[in-house]
C-alpha cells in the first residue's frame, strides 16, 4: 500500500467564500489545505458519506497558512466554511494506517505452493556425473 502523501494543485485561481466540499478518491485519515492568504474564522467538517462525524470549532488562522485534520475514523470527503474569501492554493491528503494482512484464503494457496514446490524437488531424481 502506497504511504506517501497525495494531492492535487489548484492553482491561483480556486476562491472559497462560505464553504467548500472536497471529495477525496479514497478513504483517508488525516487532510491539509495550504492556502496563500489568511483564513478568518474557518470551521473545518469531516464528512463520511451523508453523516458528519467530527466538526472543529472556529478558530482565527490570521497567522497561519495550512491547516489539518486528523481523525480516527477514515473519511472520504472534507468540508470548511469561511467568513471571508480565501485563496486555496494546494490541498494534500494522505492514507494512515498499518500494513495489509494477507487473507486466510491468500495464506492457503501460498503454503499450498511451497508444498508442491518441496513435493517437485523430492521427486526430482538427482543427477550423477
Amino acid at each position: 500500500m502506497d504511504q506517501s502523501p497525495a494531492g492535487f494543485d489548484l492553482g491561483d485561481f480556486f476562491y472559497a467564500q462560505q464553504g467548500v466540499r472536497v471529495t477525496l478518491p479514497y478513504a483517508v485519515k488525516a487532510f491539509g489545505v495550504l492556502v496563500n492568504t489568511n483564513l478568518p474564522q474557518t470551521n473545518f467538517l469531516i464528512i463520511n458519506g451523508q453523516t458528519t462525524f467530527a466538526t472543529a470549532a472556529a478558530y482565527d488562522f490570521h497567522t497561519f497558512t495550512f491547516l489539518g485534520v486528523i481523525s480516527d475514523t477514515a473519511f472520504s470527503q472534507v468540508g470548511w466554511f469561511t467568513s471571508e474569501v480565501a485563496n486555496v492554493a494546494e490541498i494534500q491528503y494522505e492514507r494512515l494506517g498499518g500494513g495489509v494482512v494477507p487473507e486466510p484464503g491468500t495464506w492457503a494457496l501460498m503454503i499450498l505452493g511451497f508444498g508442491a514446490a518441496g513435493a517437485a524437488l523430492r521427486r526430482r531424481q538427482a543427477a550423477f556425473a
